[in-house]
């Protein structure tokens, strides 16, 4: 039983991949940088936010770009190029 239209499927993919993602590697890169030690939380939760914040920008930004360059390096699937 969905409880959410299909429609909201790739937005709320979108935050929750990007929320996760940026959390997790933030928190790592904090850690590594400090370790759990005290301050830990509202420094991450910062650092956490600003990356959340850049990860749901700049793709839209930054996918015409890397879609060019990955087409000039890839090969056509032999279905499209006959």
């Amino acid at each position: 039983m969905a409880l959410l239209p299909s429609r909201y499927f790739k937005p709320l993919f979108t935050l929750v991949m990007t929320c996760v993602m940026s959390g997790v590697i933030s928190g790592a890169i904090t850690y590594s940088h400090q370790g759990f030690s005290e301050g830990f939380l509202p420094i991450w939760g910062r650092a956490w936010l600003l990356a959340w914040i850049i990860s749901l920008g700049l793709p839209p930004l930054i996918r015409p770009v890397i879609k060019s360059l990955l087409g000039k390096l890839a090969a056509p699937d032999e279905e499209s190029s006959g």
